[in-house]
């Protein structure tokens, strides 16, 4: 068992019993644009490739609770943050479910130090290695749907649709931990909702005063 996730895992339960998620971004290679004006578009000048970005929430029971993207060019994430209107989210959000659960304390998730800090965001964990629980649901999309990572086959102006391809892709992966134990959820001791359950959260219409 991966020690600094076990670290983590007793951490976050006992010290931060709030944090309920990690906030993070991750990057889908694509295959270089034909044009040099498109190339300029989807070029990170970070990691030096050519992707589109998302932001996710991971959440301990191994699902990705939220998914925003696709962005091109070289968007930082606190600014995929700050345009996705993450922080107007989580404040309904976190505040709704620690009031209905009336918890002492208010739900709150953990950003690395790229994102500003917040009543909702809590970035000063002692262990760098904290990330390692939302990169694990970054590998494990492509380990299990291996083409989305194929940046070869990815062309953003072709007709492949590589943003679609990766949602998909993080659905399907939600569902299979739905139905598959994970390492996250042992280690957390919280069990991913039934598949049934997923599948009508993700159909269900959210109705005035529900979040």
């Amino acid at each position: 068992m991966n020690s600094s996730l076990t670290l983590t895992s007793f951490l976050l339960k006992t010290t931060f019993p709030n944090v309920v998620g990690f906030v993070d971004g991750t990057m889908q290679k694509a295959s270089c644009p034909s044009s040099y004006k498109d190339q300029k578009l989807v070029y990170n000048s970070w990691k030096h490739i050519h992707c589109i970005k998302y932001q996710t929430i991971a959440i301990p029971d191994d699902i990705t609770s939220s998914l925003v993207g696709s962005f091109i060019e070289s968007t930082h994430d606190a600014r995929i943050f700050d345009k996705s209107k993450t922080l107007d989210r989580l404040i309904a959000h976190l505040d709704h479910i620690s009031k209905d659960n009336n918890v002492p304390f208010e739900y709150i998730v953990y950003g690395d130090m790229a994102y500003p800090k917040s009543d909702k965001v809590y970035k000063s964990f002692p262990l760098s290695e904290a990330n390692n629980d939302i990169e694990i649901e970054f590998g494990k999309v492509s380990q299990l749907f291996k083409f989305c990572k194929y940046n070869y086959g990815m062309k953003i102006f072709a007709n492949t649709k590589p943003a679609t391809i990766y949602i998909l892709s993080t659905l399907f992966k939600n569902s299979h931990m739905c139905i598959n134990d994970s390492a996250g959820s042992k280690l957390f001791k919280l069990q991913p909702p039934n598949i049934h359950d997923y599948i009508k959260g993700l159909m269900y219409e959210r109705q005035p005063g529900h979040y």
